[in-house]
C-alpha cells in the first residue's frame, strides 16, 4: 500500500462568502442595483462609481512572494479593508472570468473547461480568438454587466480590442459598453474616462499580460504592473485621483506633486524596479 501523495493544507473555494464568484455581485449590491440582494457574504462599501481591476494570472501568493516588484498593489494588499479571496475551481482562465462576470460557480453557469464538447461533438476552445461557436450560447444567464447595465448603471468594460464582442466575452463578460485599449497607459486614461461617464458607473478594467508570463519574466512583468505607465487625464472627480509613474525600462518620471507644489521625491523602495529619475521626459496625452 502507498500514502497518497500531498502538496500541503488545500483550501476548498469560499462560495457564498469571498470567492471570485461573489466580487460583482457584491460590488452591485453596492451600487445599489435590486437584484443584486444575492450578494453572498461578501461586503463592500456603498458607492456610486467602482471600479474592477482584473489582472490575470496574478494571485496573492505571487504578489506576496513578488511584493518588491508591485509595491503599490502590494501596499494596497495591506491596507485594513483588503483582504484575501479564493478563486473557483477548477481555476483555469475562462472558468474563473465567467464566474467573476455572472457572479455564479462554475456548475452554475456550465463554462467548466479550457476545451469543452458540445453534445453534437464539436470540441471548443473557450479561449480561441475568434470562436468556433457563439459562447453566449453555451452561457445564457445574465451576466453582471447586464443586469447593472438593465438598472441603469453606465458600464464600461476595458480591455484589448480583439476580445470585443468575441469568444469568452460573450459568455460572462458581456454588457454594457466596451472600450478598445491596447496598452496599459491607454487602459488607464479609458478607466478613468470610463469611471466619470455616469453616476453610478461600473468599470472593469482586464490586464492580462501576466497570465501567458514564464518563470524567467515573471518578475519584470509583475514590476510593470507595480510601478510603472505614464498617462496623464482628468478624473473630473472631487473624491477620486490616480497616481502613475512613467518607466521606459531605463528612466522614471514625475511623482507628481504635493500641495505646495514641491516634486514628490523619488519613490527609492524598490530597488528591483528602481530607474533614474528625469522629470524632463516626455507625458503622453
Amino acid at each position: 500500500m502507498t500514502a497518497p501523495v500531498t502538496a500541503g493544507p488545500l483550501r476548498l473555494p469560499d462560495y457564498g462568502s469571498a470567492s471570485l464568484a461573489d466580487v460583482l455581485p457584491a460590488v452591485l449590491h453596492g451600487l445599489g442595483v435590486p437584484s443584486a440582494a444575492d450578494h453572498r457574504g461578501m461586503a463592500l462599501e456603498v458607492s456610486s462609481r467602482v471600479c474592477v481591476l482584473l489582472v490575470d494570472g496574478l494571485g496573492a501568493a505571487a504578489l506576496d512572494d513578488h511584493a518588491a516588484y508591485a509595491p503599490v498593489l502590494s501596499s494596497l494588499a495591506a491596507e485594513p479593508g483588503s483582504r484575501t479571496i479564493t478563486s473557483v475551481f477548477p481555476t483555469t482562465t475562462p472558468i474563473a472570468l465567467t464566474s467573476l462576470g455572472t457572479g455564479l460557480t462554475p456548475g452554475e453557469h456550465g463554462i467548466t473547461g479550457l476545451l469543452m464538447r458540445l453534445p453534437d461533438g464539436t470540441r471548443v476552445n473557450t479561449l480561441a480568438l475568434p470562436s468556433p461557436v457563439d459562447l453566449a450560447t453555451l452561457q445564457p444567464r445574465p451576466t453582471a454587466f447586464e443586469r447593472a447595465a438593465a438598472a441603469g448603471v453606465t458600464v464600461t468594460r476595458v480591455g484589448p480590442r480583439r476580445f470585443d464582442g468575441n469568444g469568452l466575452t460573450q459568455a460572462g463578460l458581456r454588457g454594457g459598453d466596451y472600450a478598445s485599449a491596447e496598452t496599459p497607459l491607454v487602459r488607464v486614461a479609458a478607466a478613468g474616462a470610463a469611471v466619470r461617464r455616469g453616476d453610478p458607473s461600473l468599470t472593469y478594467v482586464y490586464y492580462g499580460d501576466l497570465a501567458g508570463v514564464s518563470t524567467y519574466a515573471y518578475a519584470a512583468a509583475a514590476c510593470s504592473v507595480g510601478n510603472t505607465g505614464t498617462a496623464s487625464f482628468d478624473p473630473g472627480l472631487a473624491s477620486a485621483f490616480f497616481v502613475i509613474v512613467g518607466n521606459n525600462g531605463v528612466e522614471e518620471g514625475s511623482y507628481g506633486t504635493d500641495s505646495s507644489g514641491a516634486e514628490r521625491p523619488e519613490h527609492g523602495l524598490t530597488p528591483l524596479c528602481d530607474r533614474a529619475q528625469n522629470l524632463g521626459g516626455v507625458v503622453c496625452e
